[in-house]
Order: structure tokens, then sequence, then C-alpha cells
């Protein structure tokens, strides 16, 4: 791996002289809107863990600038993260800006992965901000641990290229963190795009954009993927319950699918304290099937869609699904600071997750659950019904609807 420009090291691992006060003053400067009271310290490793009931670690992007690089495209953005367990409350884990989206914490809880869109790198860095190496070229997808050998793999989208206004990535390749000779490639039949690239427990099937507008589950064995509905920032549940949702288009809800059914139900997700009702965002699984983040609320600007305007308003949340998946039962405002706040990923600890009782075998049985109370709400007549006269018959958005 190459070092990369996090820290204060140079190439061979040797601190930089004669710059440390330079230094000492911009961490200053850039951590003043940031810091926060050991009150509100307290208040926020006490929320993580009241509603987790375990240490629990966030990370997420924070603009410096104006406020509205919601997509993360410019170098004015800190990587910022929180400690449950640490009595630090939210701070830099790289001090100086640049560019970073989308950070994903590993599973082990130990490191962050994200994207430098400048250099178009994969990199690394420890939670505590050492050891920042790049890991590969192209941009990041998804974190994922294989279940039989513990090791822990970056998934790295490849062969870009832009369509329609987006970056879509041709192919999506598997490569092990800690042996990056060690590739596989878990996806090319593009196009698709990042965000939620998300991999089921097992490794075998994925939530993804192929491209936007177009939500579905891709299937990683046999290359091939399943419609289920149009919006964005689709995300799997990180077990292998296949849960899986699509946000809608208000930026307000999203609607969950159970695994082979093109079933679903509504969920809320900006009523949480301090949304008013607004529009939210990077709506993203954490490493628990029961935990979800997202931003908000999006409130500058005119029209109906004012993502694009950020704000210094915008703050990061953790909410928590209750057993059947239908809502969200309880909330906490993770950041609390005066800039705006993007890209968040939530990292629980697997120890405090099976002690909750939510290991895979329980979110399965609240699938079926979940997915037998839809059945009882919709009726099973046959479809289309009568079909005396009829010229054409639109099933659904997801259906082919042609006539030959």
């Amino acid at each position: 791996m190459m070092s990369f420009r996090a820290g204060l090291q140079d190439r061979g691992g040797r601190r930089r002289r004669g710059r440390a006060g330079v230094v000492s003053v911009v961490l200053a400067t850039l951590t003043c809107g940031v810091r926060t009271s050991a009150a509100t310290t307290a208040a926020q490793a006490t929320g993580l863990r009241a509603l987790t009931g375990a240490h629990t670690r966030v990370v997420w992007v924070q603009d410096i600038g104006d406020g509205r690089d919601v997509f993360c495209r410019g170098n004015r953005l800190l990587l910022m993260g929180i400690d449950s367990d640490d009595g630090k409350g939210e701070r830099p884990i790289i001090g100086t800006p640049g560019s970073v989206a989308k950070p994903l914490i590993t599973p082990r809880g130990d490191r962050v992965v994200f994207t430098d869109r400048k250099r178009r790198k994969v990199c690394i860095v420890g939670f505590d901000g050492t050891g920042g190496a790049d890991i590969a070229d192209g941009e990041l997808a998804d974190v994922w641990q294989d279940p039989d050998t513990g090791l822990e793999w970056v998934l790295v989208g490849q062969d870009s290229r832009r369509l329609r206004g987006s970056t879509v990535f041709g192919r999506i390749v598997r490569i092990a963190v800690d042996r990056p000779w060690a590739k596989q490639v878990v996806w090319r039949n593009g196009p698709g795009q990042l965000d939620n690239f998300q991999v089921s427990a097992d490794g075998t099937h994925a939530s993804g954009l192929f491209p936007w507008p177009h939500c579905g589950v891709a299937d990683l064995g046999r290359h091939t993927w399943r419609k289920l509905g149009s919006g964005c920032w689709p995300s799997l549940a990180p077990d292998n319950s296949y849960l899986f949702w699509v946000f809608d288009g208000p930026h307000r809800n999203v609607y969950i699918h159970t695994n082979g059914d093109t079933r679903h139900w509504k969920v809320s997700i900006n009523s949480a304290p301090g949304i008013g009702g607004f529009e939210v965002y990077h709506p993203r699984w954490s490493n628990h099937p029961r935990f979800m983040t997202m931003t908000g609320p999006y409130k500058v600007g005119k029209g109906g869609n004012k993502i694009g305007g950020g704000g210094t308003g915008v703050e990061v949340y953790l909410g928590r699904f209750n057993a059947g998946y239908t809502r969200i039962e309880a909330w906490v405002q993770v950041s609390r600071n005066r800039r705006a706040d993007f890209y968040p990923d939530a990292w629980i600890a697997p120890a405090g997750a099976k002690a909750r009782g939510s290991n895979s075998a329980r979110a399965k049985s609240a699938a079926a659950a979940a997915s037998s109370a839809v059945r009882g709400r919709v009726a099973r007549a046959p479809w289309p019904g009568r079909v005396g006269g009829l010229v054409f018959a639109w099933e659904n958005n997801n259906a082919t609807n042609l006539i030959a």
C-alpha cells in the first residue's frame, strides 16, 4: 500500500519538522466549528449508548466551506468521527481538509475507508487518525467481512464513465484490506452506481442503482439483478434477511421490500426530533440491521427539492427500527455543530448487537413476520382482473409493461 496525505507523516513514516506550529494553528482553526462543551460531549455519548446498548462509532464528512457540497466532490472536507466510549465527542479523524467521500467503518470497527475523489483513490486510515494509506484506484462501494475466514474486504467501483450526468461503474472489485494483492471481481454487469451498493452478510447479494433511478438487488454469483423500485439510495440489511429499501423522491421515506417479494411498506424517516418534517438524505443501513444513519434537515433554498442547498444546520442522525421494521422507534442526533455534515456510517459492536437479540436468525424471523403482515393487508385478487375490452394494462413501474 502507498502512504496517503493524512496526518503529519511523510512516505517513510517520519514526522515532518519545522511546520508543527503552522499545523497546530490550522488544526485549531478547523476544529473550532466542532468543539462542544463537556456536557454536550457527555450527552452525545450517553445518547449513542442508550440507543444501541453497545459500543458505537459513527463517521461522516463535514463541509468546512459553504455547506453545499452534499455529494462531497470538493476538497474543503473533513473526515469526522465520534466514539460512544472514549469521552472525546465528535472530532476530526484527519485534521487537514481534503477530498473525502463516503467514509465507511471496517467490520472490526477500528479503521475507516473512504474515497479521495480528486485523486480517484480509495484510502484507509485508523479511527484514531493513524496508518493512512491508499488501497486501490477507483471509488469506494462497501466494506465486508468474510464470515468463513474473518478477512476484511473493500469493494471498489472501477471502469467509470459519465451517463446522463452521473458517474457509473462497469465493474466492482473486492480487495482484501490487509492483502491488497488478493482481488476478485464481484460485479461486471454495469452500469451501476455506488450509493448504496451494500452487500449482505454472506456476500451473495447487494443493493444498488443499475443505474439511477432503477433500484434493485444484485445476485453477485450470477452477475444479474432484479429491479424492485425507482428512487435512490437503496440499502440492504447487513445480515442475511435480504431486507431492502428504496429511498423515495420526496426524500422523506424508505420503502422496505422483503426478499423475492414485490410488495413493500413505507417507513417515514423524516420524523426525527430536529428534522421538522423537512427533507433528509444519505440514508444507509449500519452494520446492525436494526440501525440506520441519515442527514438532515434540508431546508435551504426554494422549491420542493432542497437537497442541493445543503446548509450548516444539516446534522447526522442514527435511528433504530422496531422489531418488525415498520417504523423507526427511536432516534438520536449524533452531530451537534455549526457546519454541514454528510455521508454518515455507523458501527455497533457485534457483541452488543448479539446481546440485544438481533442476530441473523432473529432478523430473518422479523422479516418473515413483517412480510406476513404485509400479505395480510394486500388483497390477493388476480391481476389484472377483467380483461374484456382492454387495449393495454399497465401493471407497475417494475414490470415490462409492453404489448406485442
